[in-house]
């Protein structure tokens, strides 16, 4: 279960994009309506809807997200475990993998050669 308090009910930067899928005649699609219902479901449990903290592509993120941030340079620094409010809208919530003195970062660690080809082919 996810225990950052900060996130639970919240949309996240993470997963932000559902949001940005519209339906057919409507503001929202399907994506972003089950996203917010899930947000809405947190809010009244006051607790994550999400219990699986130990799952294989979990895992693998939070290793090689470690293993990738030990490649760069030492003005990189790590701050995957600290979670910002947007300033602006309350109810946006994110945790950026680390920061330069002028810059964001977030690390990608696809877990099968699919998502890696699908991760890689959106950057052309």
């Amino acid at each position: 279960m996810i225990n950052n308090l900060i996130r639970i009910g919240n949309f996240t930067s993470s997963e932000i994009v559902a949001l940005t899928k519209s339906g057919k005649g409507q503001t929202f699609g399907q994506a972003a309506l089950t996203y917010i219902s899930e947000c809405n479901m947190e809010r009244r449990l006051m607790r994550s809807l999400t219990t699986e903290s130990n799952a294989r592509p979990l895992i693998w993120g939070k290793f090689m997200e470690s293993r990738a941030f030990e490649m760069l340079g030492t003005e990189y620094t790590l701050t995957s475990k600290s979670t910002k409010i947007h300033p602006e809208f309350n109810f946006w919530s994110g945790s950026a993998d680390g920061t330069t003195y002028d810059s964001v970062y977030d690390i990608k660690c696809p877990l099968t050669l699919k998502s890696f080809c699908e991760f890689a082919d959106c950057k052309d």
